[in-house]
C-alpha cells in the first residue's frame, strides 16, 4: 500500500462518525473498528502494541466511562499515527512482522536465583506459595495435636504383659 494510501485509509478509519461521538452502537462494531485499524499500525512497532493492548479491552464489559477513554485514547493514537506518517517520522521501532515468533531471540538464564524468580514471577504465584506453606504448617500443628499422632509415637510393647495375659514361665 502506498503511503498516501495508507494516511487516507487511516483518516478514513479515523473520521468515522461513532468515533467523533464517543461510542459505537455496540460492543461488536468498536471491536471491528479495531481490527481493522490495527493492520494499518504495523509500520510503528508502538503505535501498534498499544493500540492492540487497548483493542484487547474493547472485549470485557467495563464501564461505558472506561471504554469512552479507551476509545478516545485510541483515536488519538490513530491521530499521531497519521501525523508521523505525514511528516515522514521514522517508526520508534522496526515495523512488526506480519508473523512473529513469541519467543524469537531470548535466551534462558544461565541460573536461576532468587532475585531472578523474584523479579519474573507473577505476585500471585507468591501469594499461592505463602498460602500452600501456612495450610502445611496449621495441617502440622493439628495433626500433632490429634489422638492419631499420640498413638503413633507412644511406645508400646510387644510382648505380652499385663491383666489377663498369661505369665511367663
Amino acid at each position: 500500500m502506498e503511503k498516501q494510501e495508507h494516511i487516507d485509509r487511516l483518516r478514513e478509519l479515523e473520521d468515522i462518525p461513532e468515533l467523533q461521538e464517543g461510542f459505537f452502537g455496540s460492543q461488536e462494531d468498536a471491536v471491528t473498528w479495531a481490527a481493522e485499524v490495527a493492520p494499518l499500525l504495523r509500520f510503528d512497532e508502538w503505535y501498534h502494541g498499544e493500540f492492540r493492548n487497548r483493542a484487547a479491552k474493547l472485549n470485557f464489559h467495563y464501564s461505558e466511562e472506561f471504554h469512552a477513554s479507551n476509545l478516545s485514547r485510541m483515536a488519538a493514537i490513530v491521530h499521531e499515527a497519521i501525523a508521523d506518517l505525514e511528516a515522514g517520522v521514522a517508526p520508534r521501532g522496526h515495523a512488526v512482522e506480519d508473523d512473529p515468533q513469541p519467543n524469537a531471540g531470548l535466551e534462558p538464564p544461565q541460573h536461576v536465583t532468587l532475585a531472578l524468580l523474584w523479579n519474573h514471577v507473577p505476585w500471585a504465584v507468591w501469594v499461592s506459595l505463602g498460602a500452600a506453606l501456612c495450610v502445611a504448617f496449621v495441617a502440622g500443628i493439628t495433626f500433632g495435636r490429634s489422638d492419631l499422632y499420640e498413638r503413633l509415637t507412644t511406645p508400646h510393647n510387644s510382648a505380652a504383659s499385663g491383666p489377663g495375659k498369661a505369665a511367663s514361665k
